[in-house]
């Protein structure tokens, strides 16, 4: 199936997909992409989804607030690194990001990555935890720009640990760590996959790497004859609005994998 097709397909959906398309995949002017990013808090899904007074999200019954972020005994280290990438994201201009971030740096372990429950014990880090943290220190380096010293090498260093796995294997054994791990999803929420790990890869350029072919390979293989790539998993959770259908084409898990393919190339 010819990639413009695929292309066009894409550009019919949400203008949450259409902005992306057209600055990854389309090689649209600065302007026209901004154009159209604009629209997504009015339109498609972002209409419903948009935040009303007092940070709550239109629905039916009472409302409830849109995030939750701390329990009463701390903090927890995946919440943590995601709500590092949503303030980032959002260019949140307050110097708590920073103590949220030398916090986060402390929780590096020996391994290079992270892992939620190394309060309690735990002593090789986490795929799921070492993913939003490097999610969260990008957007960090991007939008906050300090502290870069020591956040570019933390982030090598989560690299370097998804890395030694191959993005899904055992380092002991070379097993599938686990088979959620190569089933695609969207929304991730906390959770780990090959697709979301890549999609951090060609974000920050990462170099080639001798140990990525086989997931390259994966991404590859799950395509359809239609040109596009199935939402494979959902997790369970919350949900205000269904953006895609378990086994249906998926628009998000499409655009992430072509602009995966297309850094790889």
């Amino acid at each position: 199936m010819p990639a413009d097709d695929t292309i066009r397909w894409l550009l019919a959906g949400d203008p949450a997909i259409r902005w992306q398309v057209l600055r990854d995949l389309a090689g649209a002017t600065e302007r026209t992409v901004e154009r159209e990013r604009r629209k997504v808090a009015r339109d498609g899904w972002g209409a419903p989804a948009a935040p009303g007074p007092k940070g709550f999200i239109p629905q039916s019954g009472p409302p409830r607030p849109t995030l939750c972020c701390f329990s009463a005994t701390g903090s927890e280290t995946c919440v943590t690194g995601m709500i590092l990438s949503i303030l980032s994201y959002f260019e949140v201009d307050d110097d708590r990001l920073d103590a949220i971030t030398d916090h986060l740096l402390e929780q590096q372990m020996p391994d290079g990555g992270w892992n939620c429950r190394r309060p309690r014990g735990a002593t090789h880090a986490s795929m799921h935890t070492t993913i939003s943290m490097l999610e969260g220190l990008r957007w960090y380096e991007m939008h906050r720009r300090r502290k870069l010293a020591a956040v570019r090498p933390a982030q090598r260093r989560g690299r370097e640990f998804l890395l030694v796995h191959r993005l899904f294997r055992s380092h002991r054994t070379g097993a599938i760590i686990q088979p959620a791990f190569v089933r695609f999803s969207f929304p991730p929420r906390w959770h780990y996959d090959v697709l979301r790990a890549l999609d951090y890869f060609q974000t920050v350029k990462a170099p080639r790497d001798e140990r990525l072919p086989e997931a390259i390979q994966l991404v590859g293989d799950k395509q359809r004859q239609d040109g596009r790539w199935p939402l494979e998993n959902r997790h369970k959770g919350k949900t205000w609005f269904e953006l895609e259908r378990p086994g249906a084409p998926s628009r998000w898990n499409t655009l992430r994998a072509m602009r995966v393919l297309k850094w790889w190339k």
